[in-house]
């Protein structure tokens, strides 16, 4: 392929050490992982349980990338199994998701703020520091938006007949002003392993691509690996199968 000629000898000569290290930190995001896992859906759930379901999610993801909704559909089918409702299931998987968006969002806005105001070091234009920055900031509004709104059309929907089908619509608005509520809630109780669960699942993963270009003899500054790396992420969103091309065009932008 085009531009990638030299990628050989780049693997060929990069420091053996550094690649240890990225894929010790590679387990650790997924160990985080876990943690934020079991903390959120059952405290209770078995270790080994709560682990072949949170690293079976992250397999799914790593092959259907649609912003984690692949490895969140799998962990639900896996819940299932083992009897909890689907309405338990729907809200804490609205929560969860919410939940590991939370670093990557509050992170992007110090990141962009501190970046265009020269107080963090890196190289980025104002543009680049600023705009994603206030997008993460307007997500946030949003989603506590959108769940009193769900919270506000539920209850009429639910009032329908139900042969009505506005009214097969009610659980979702539920599962959604549910999982809003419970993720806030969750926050406010901040429980420290599920802080130290969400924190070291984005964490970890940054510094697996620090560490990478470090194997290969470059080195970037972390914040501007970091704000990269946070907008690369959205590429997740686009379901593209393995996940190849997605964050590549973000991340690649940000840096170039």
């Amino acid at each position: 392929l085009p531009g990638l000629g030299g990628l050989r000898s780049q693997f060929a000569h990069a420091q053996g050490a550094w690649i240890a290290v990225g894929c010790a930190l590679e387990v650790l995001s997924a160990l985080s992982y876990v943690l934020a896992f079991r903390v959120a859906f059952c405290a209770r759930m078995r270790w080994g349980t709560s682990y072949k379901i949170a690293m079976a999610e992250q397999g799914a993801d790593s092959v259907l990338p649609v912003g984690g909704a692949g490895g969140l559909a799998l962990g639900a089918w896996a819940l299932r199994r083992g009897g909890m409702s689907a309405a338990e299931i729907a809200r804490k998987t609205v929560a969860f998701f919410l939940l590991t968006s939370v670093p990557n969002v509050a992170t992007l806005v110090l990141l962009g703020v501190g970046l265009a105001t020269g107080v963090l070091p890196g190289r980025a234009s104002v543009a680049l520091g600023v705009v994603p920055a206030v997008v993460a900031a307007g997500a946030v509004v949003a989603t506590l938006a959108v769940g009193r709104l769900a919270r506000r059309i539920e209850t009429p929907v639910r009032e329908q007949t139900v042969r009505s089908r506005s009214a097969r619509v009610a659980p979702a608005l539920r599962a959604t002003a549910d999982g809003v509520d419970e993720a806030v809630r969750m926050l406010r109780h901040g429980d420290p392993v599920l802080l130290v669960g969400l924190v070291g699942y984005m964490l970890f993963d940054i510094l697996v691509l620090w560490a990478s270009f470090r194997a290969i003899g470059s080195a970037p500054q972390l914040t501007i690996v970091w704000i990269a790396y946070l907008i690369g992420q959205l590429g997740n969103l686009i379901p593209i199968p393995g996940g190849i091309g997605g964050v590549e065009l973000g991340l690649i932008g940000t840096l170039v």
